[in-house]
């Protein structure tokens, strides 16, 4: 998979805008289904941003869109 691709297609111009938190959770999802990197939030738990960081993980994880 190229990680890179999936991600630029995703966060394409004219696409609902997403948070940086929540972008870096998405890559982190491609990173794991594709090299197996494991996920590893970097925000502080029950934080706003801890909680996009997540939004976009699993939305990777759970939609594949």
């Amino acid at each position: 998979m190229d990680i890179e691709k999936v991600f630029a297609e995703r966060f394409k111009t004219g696409v609902t805008r997403r948070s940086d938190e929540f972008k870096a959770g998405y890559r982190a999802s491609l990173e794991f289904e594709s090299n197996g990197v494991r996920i590893i939030n970097p925000y502080r738990i029950g934080s706003a941003q801890a909680d996009a960081f997540w939004a976009g993980a699993f939305e990777r994880r759970f939609t594949k869109n």
